[in-house]
């Protein structure tokens, strides 16, 4: 796989309410998300920032090496 996961969570809280993934949009990696799931992780929450193929922290060919094509299957 090529994607790449950041988790977030508050380690003084045993029991974790829920857990959530944020997913990028086109062209953006999951740092957008940072200040939002450190809220929500000191609020009790698991997060999962997730940085798709070409994107962020994840392998593969970066977003201005992709074409049109590769996003139909």
């Amino acid at each position: 796989m090529y994607d790449y996961v950041t988790r977030v969570h508050d380690v003084t809280i045993e029991k974790k309410r829920a857990s959530i993934a944020f997913v990028h949009g086109f062209a953006q990696c999951s740092d957008v998300f940072m200040e939002m799931a450190l809220t929500f992780a000191l609020n009790g929450f698991s997060v999962h920032m997730i940085d798709l193929e070409g994107s962020g922290y994840s392998a593969g060919n970066r977003v201005n090496n992709l074409s049109i094509e590769k996003f139909h299957h």
